[in-house]
């Protein structure tokens, strides 16, 4: 009986270790066979370099070898694009969230309650002068369709006319920070809700002005909660902007 116990002992955990490698085993079997495409430097990039669209490109490596919170997937590069790499990293080389300076993070700038927002323009021309900390005015540049008479003569029924018109979409908001395409700005959530309908509706352009100028600062009227933007909300805006 003595005997017995200790060999019934050994049995289970002998059961135990045979259960627990089948167990990873399966894992490993279940895990082959998947990938995850990671950014690695198209060329060697210099500490102080911004991350641009061209810098990188997408690798795809096995799922179970993937450094979850160190490695950037490629899904995730517009996290990386546009911060400033801490050290130099080699061509080829994995491109990790450890590259880049925390300190470029826009997060502390953003307001008490606000969303930070990207805003990408149509033309990134103005963006070479643009700096943090600039106040800029955006325009939004939208088709619009219009029924006007076909003729002078009434009976001969209407037209739909597209015209393309500008309107100031916000007269003055300070740079947050820049993007390659683009800047982040603070705003209010239906601000932000605004401004991401806008860029649906047509194109955004930047308009650089003097730091703490007042002169021909238009009020644009902050649309209700839960109104949504359409081209009716816009043209309405922008009609009391210059007070018609």
């Amino acid at each position: 009986m003595k005997n017995t116990i200790p060999l019934i002992i050994a049995v289970v955990f002998g059961l135990a270790a045979v259960l627990a490698v089948s167990r990873t085993l399966s894992q490993r079997d279940n895990a082959r066979g998947k990938t995850v495409a990671v950014l690695k430097a198209s060329r060697t990039l210099k500490a102080g370099d911004t991350l641009g669209a061209n810098d990188y490109v997408s690798h795809v490596i096995p799922a179970d070898v993937y450094i979850a919170g160190q490695q950037v997937r490629y899904e995730d590069r517009n996290m990386v694009e546009g911060l400033k790499l801490n050290h130099d990293v080699m061509q080829r080389s994995f491109i990790m969230m450890s590259d880049f300076e925390v300190a470029d993070s826009p997060s502390a700038d953003v307001g008490l309650g606000e969303w930070a927002v990207p805003v990408h323009f149509a033309d990134g021309a103005l963006l070479n002068y643009i700096q943090r900390g600039d106040e800029i005015a955006i325009i939004l540049w939208v088709k619009v369709q219009r029924t006007e008479a076909a003729s002078r003569d009434l009976s001969a029924g209407s037209k739909v006319v597209e015209q393309q018109e500008a309107r100031v979409l916000f007269p003055r908001k300070r740079v947050m920070n820049k993007m390659q395409n683009g800047v982040i700005l603070s705003l209010p959530p239906q601000e932000a809700m605004t401004l991401l309908a806008a860029q649906r509706a047509g194109e955004l352009y930047p308009v650089l002005r003097r730091r703490g100028d007042s002169g021909s600062n238009l009020e644009i009227r902050q649309l209700p909660a839960g109104e949504a933007l359409t081209m009716e909300a816009l043209e309405k805006m922008n009609r009391e902007a210059i007070g018609e």
